[in-house]
This record gives C-alpha cells, structure tokens and sequence, in this order.
C-alpha cells in the first residue's frame, strides 16, 4: 500500500472519460507508488460500475469515493483538500478534473519530488500564459510572493497543484481558511487561496514547480463530452469570484495582486481577445449592459481596448477592422512588437475575412515561440506595417 501520494480524480458523468484517463494513466501511477481516488457524485452507477470492474483486475491502488452529496464541483475540490474522500492517511494530496492525465515524465518526477518535503509541488505548462516573455524560469521557490507572482494564474487549472497535508492542508489551516475567506459549496478558487495562504503562514516555505515542457506532459483530453463548465458564467467567475479571491490573499501578495489577476483574466479565451469576446456575445454572456457593468475597471481585467468592444457590441465590424491595422501598423512602426504580437492574436476573426492575416498570426507565433526559447527575438526587426509582416511569412 502507498501512503506518499493521495490523487483525488473529480468527476461527474464521465464514465467514459475517466475509463479514457485511467487507461492512459493508471499503470504508471501503480508503478510510482500513486494512490488514485475516483470521487464521484455522478447521476448513474456507470463510473462506480468501472472502477469495480477495474479494481478485479487486481489494481489494489484504485478506490472508488462516494461523493454524493456536494452541491458543486468546487465543494468537491474543497472536500478533496480536506481529505473525506481516503481511506488512510497521505504525504501529500493532489486534486485533478477527470480529463487531466500525465506523461510517465511528469509522473515520475511527482514521485521523486514527494520525498523532499515541499509544502507545494505544482505541475505547469507554461504556454498556457498569454504574455509574450516569460519570467526567469525557476524549479525551487522558498519565497511565497516571488511564486505567486510567476504562478499564481495559474494555479486556477485543477491539474496543476499537489499539497502536503502536514504543513498546508492540516485541520488548523483548513478550519482558519474557511472562517477567514468565507470558503462555501460556491466559492471558486479554493485551490488559489490555500495554495496562498497556506505559503504565507510558513517561516521557511519550500515549493517546486515541475515544468511540463513536453507534448504529452500535461494534457487534457476533450473526448466523450468532457470539458469546461464554466463559459455561460464567466463574468461572474472571472471578475467577480477571481478579483475577489486575489485581493483578499495576505497582504505580503499585494504588489502582485493586480498583475496576477489580469494574467488570468487577459487570456484569449476569457476577456483577451476579440475572438473570445465574440464567443461571449454569441452564448448572451457579453452583452451592452454587462459591459457597462464592469466598463471601469476593464483595464484591470483586458488587453482588449474598450472602444474595440462597444464597436464589437454595435456589429461595427468594418470599423473595428479598421482599429486594428491601426494599431498593428501603429506598434509594428515604432518597434513595440509585443504590443504588436498582442494586436494580432487577438483577433484572429479577421482570417475569415482576410487570408493574409493567417500568414501575419504565423509569424507572431513564431516571434512569441523565439522569446519563449531565447527570451528576445530579432525577427521583426526589419518590420515596419502589417505588409512586412505577410512578405515575412512568403
């Protein structure tokens, strides 16, 4: 029996997506000494039936938890950290949605990382950010607010964070965390304030980030349905919960808190982009009056100029294209090609109406992929307007 690692997998109504995952993973979780936990609150017997039918397989580190009972997919997270789903007592602790699986890399490096006694171990893929140049990338944090300004967007995907229970997720915590941040069925971001919180009450914090850099490394599979449930109510989970969350953390966090919450909120498929600003308008979540709501503090949250948005609002289309070359030309003319990158991905609409703007996307993926690899990039140089950019890509 291993006692090291607790892997609570999340699930609801995805049978088939958690017999996909354990296929793909279990074996190496069995190898390493991994204990899994399916935590299940499903409306049929078909995710307990499969974990039955596995477990006379012989696989003695497979459990079935009965979840029933909680009231959201965030309070079955919370419940995780608080460990009501095992059945004996672990290192360390580590809460995944059910469409989340590893390479043997990554899993292996879990196992070896557990035995060095760190108060969080996250796993990352940094491409998920937004931002053009990444910060100095480190393996080993032992100060709190350096962390949280490098990682604390990312803390927010539940594949990411592994716990120990001893110095973070202990009954003290836990009991304070719930009194002092009000953590309820409802509250979004548990895995971010204890992750925070957490750090800030240690006197000499330990935490390693592993870095998936590898394809395969850390995926999530989008098979048999699975998949985020958050898009119809974005506005509220992304500005109301996450600003909310952010800025209650201790104050050693505070001059990151800002940055930190625009790097989540900035991406493109949140509020980043016209083209994931027009996939809220299609679904009714962006609308003229939800807008006006948050219309002062859209710097704060978006990349995306607001005017680019009440035109988005008012099917301005012609006159949006027209600010965009704009400013693309604008920033390619005065040499500020981050600002220029920015311009192009978000909006990649424009390929449907202009097929030479694929061409300028490619090459601001190439540029963003060089500052990724060498942390600068000399290939727009010689590039002076949104025309240079296309002869670039011939």
């Amino acid at each position: 029996m291993n006692d090291a690692v607790a892997i609570a997998v999340l699930t609801h109504n995805h049978a088939e997506t958690v017999d996909y995952i354990l296929d793909k993973n279990l074996e190496l979780y069995k190898k390493y000494g991994m204990d899994i936990y399916v935590c299940d609150d499903s409306d049929d017997d078909q995710t307990k039936n499969l974990i039955e039918k596995i477990n006379s397989q012989g696989y003695e580190n497979l459990y079935y938890a009965d979840a029933h009972g909680v009231e959201t997919g965030n309070e079955k997270y919370y419940e995780a950290l608080k460990q009501t789903y095992f059945r004996k007592q672990y290192k360390y602790t580590f809460p995944i949605k059910d469409r989340a699986s590893f390479s043997e890399r990554i899993i292996e490096l879990i196992a070896k990382e557990v035995e060095n006694d760190y108060d969080v171990i996250m796993v990352v893929n940094d491409f998920e950010r937004w931002e053009v140049k990444l910060p100095p990338i480190q393996d080993v944090y032992t100060d709190p607010a350096l962390f949280f300004s490098h990682y604390g967007q990312l803390t927010t995907n539940w594949r990411s964070m592994i716990f120990s229970n001893e110095t973070i997720l202990n009954s003290e915590n836990m009991n304070e965390f719930e009194e002092r941040y009000g953590i309820t069925p409802e509250y979004s971001f548990a895995q971010t304030t204890v992750t925070f919180a957490g750090l800030a009450k240690l006197s000499n914090p330990k935490i390693r980030v592993i870095h998936a850099t590898y394809e395969g490394d850390a995926d999530e599979t989008v098979k048999y349905g699975a998949g985020s449930g958050w898009l119809n109510k974005a506005f509220k989970l992304w500005v109301d919960d996450w600003t909310k969350a952010i800025f209650s953390l201790p104050e050693v966090y505070n001059q990151y808190k800002a940055s930190v919450l625009k790097a989540e909120t900035n991406l493109n498929v949140l509020f980043g982009s016209i083209d994931g600003l027009l996939a809220h308008k299609g679904r009714g979540v962006l609308t003229k009056e939800v807008l006006d709501k948050y219309r002062s503090i859209w710097p704060m949250i978006s990349g995306v100029p607001i005017e680019w948005v009440d035109l988005l609002l008012n099917n301005q289309f012609e006159d949006l294209l027209f600010k965009v070359y704009e400013k693309i030309n604008y920033c390619l003319q005065t040499k500020n090609y981050d600002e220029a990158y920015y311009a192009v991905v978000q909006n990649k609409w424009i390929e449907e109406v202009n097929e030479a703007y694929k061409k300028a996307s490619y090459v601001m993926f190439l540029y963003k992929l060089d500052c990724y690899s060498h942390g600068q990039s000399d290939r727009l140089n010689n590039v002076n307007g949104f025309n240079d950019l296309i002869c670039l890509a011939d």
